[in-house]
C-alpha cells in the first residue's frame, strides 16, 4: 500500500464484518496485485464490495426466493404461470434465471447454479468465470472452488475492479472536483451483471454531489419508458391503490425513469445520430 492501512481503520469502516482479520490479510495480499494501493482506490473498492456482500459476510448469491419475489425480481423469467414451481428452490431458480446467457447453457445444463454469483462482487456466468480463471491460471472448475474461499472472493472482486477500469473511475478528477452526480436510467435489468455493478459503483460514489447531474440512458427508449410507467400505474389500479379518476399526466410522469430528474440543459446522442425521436419521453418536449 502507498499509505499506512491498519486493521483498526478497517474495523471502523466495516464494523459488522464477521471475519475482519481474514479480510485484512486478504486485502494486504490481493489488492496491491491489482493496483488498489492508494486511499481513494481502496475506499471505493471496500465501499462497493462491502455493499455488494453485506459487509463481506455474504460471499455467495442467495437465491432462496419466494414465488412473489421471483415475479418482482425477474419478471422476464417468472410469472403467474410458473413462479410457484420455483418457490424456495435456489438451484432451479438459478438454472432458469441464468440460462442461455453470460455463456451459460440451457436450464437443464445446470450452468446457472454452477456459475451463480460468488465473491465479494458476485462474479456471475460462465464467461466471467472463464475470464477470471484464465487470468489467474486456473481452469473453470478450480475457480469455482477458489471463489468459495475468502481469498478467492476478494481476488475475484479486485480482478473485476481492475479490468473494468474502476480504479480510474473512482478517482476521476473531472467527476469529483466538479461534484458531478452520475445517474443511469433505462431498463437496467436487461444489462449484463458487470455493467450493472459498474453503474452501482459510480452512482454510489457520486450520490452526495449536487453541482451537476450527468444522466446516462442505457437500454432506453422513450416509448418503452412510457409503457413501463403506464404498467406501474395499471398495477396500482388493479391492486386498488388508486382510483381510475386519479390517473392523470402527473401520475404517469411520477412513474417515468426520469421522474425525479430536472429537465436537461444539454442532450448528447452517441453514434453520430442527430435526431431525438424515441430518445426521451414527452416529459422533456
Amino acid at each position: 500500500m502507498d499509505f499506512e492501512f491498519t486493521i483498526e481503520q478497517l474495523e471502523d469502516m466495516l464494523p459488522k464484518c464477521k471475519r475482519i482479520n481474514d479480510l485484512y490479510d486478504a486485502i494486504l495480499d490481493v489488492c496491491p496485485r491489482y493496483d488498489i494501493i492508494n486511499e481513494d482506490r481502496l475506499a471505493a473498492f471496500l465501499a462497493q464490495c462491502g455493499h455488494e456482500s453485506n459487509n463481506f459476510n455474504t460471499l455467495k448469491e442467495n437465491l432462496n426466493y419466494s414465488s412473489d419475489a421471483l415475479k418482482r425480481v425477474w419478471p422476464r423469467h417468472f410469472n403467474e404461470e410458473n413462479a410457484e414451481e420455483y418457490h424456495r428452490q435456489p438451484e432451479k431458480i438459478a438454472n432458469r434465471a441464468y440460462r442461455n446467457r453470460m455463456g451459460n447453457g440451457d436450464e437443464e445444463s445446470g450452468d446457472g447454479w454452477k456459475h451463480r454469483g460468488r465473491g465479494a462482487i458476485q462474479l456471475t456466468g460462465f464467461n466471467n468465470y472463464s475470464k477470471f480463471s484464465n487470468d489467474i491460471n486456473m481452469d473453470v472448475d478450480e475457480a469455482v472452488e477458489y471463489l468459495e474461499t475468502f481469498e478467492g472472493a476478494i481476488e475475484s472482486a479486485a480482478w473485476y475492479w481492475y479490468n473494468n477500469g474502476l480504479n480510474e473511475m473512482a478517482e476521476d478528477p473531472k467527476i469529483h472536483n466538479m461534484k458531478v452526480k452520475v445517474q443511469v436510467v433505462g431498463r437496467l435489468e436487461m444489462l449484463p451483471d458487470d455493467v450493472r455493478n459498474a453503474i452501482s459503483n459510480i452512482e454510489e460514489k457520486t450520490a452526495k454531489y449536487s453541482n451537476f447531474l450527468f444522466t446516462v440512458c442505457l437500454a432506453y427508449g422513450g416509448r418503452e419508458e412510457i409503457v413501463d410507467a403506464v404498467r406501474k400505474v395499471a398495477d396500482e389500479h388493479s391492486k386498488g391503490e388508486i382510483k381510475l379518476e386519479e390517473i392523470d399526466t402527473n401520475k404517469i410522469s411520477s412513474k417515468l425513469y426520469t421522474a425525479n430528474l430536472p429537465d436537461p440543459d444539454l442532450v448528447i446522442r452517441t453514434s453520430g445520430e442527430e435526431r431525438i425521436s424515441n430518445l426521451f419521453s414527452s416529459k422533456y418536449f
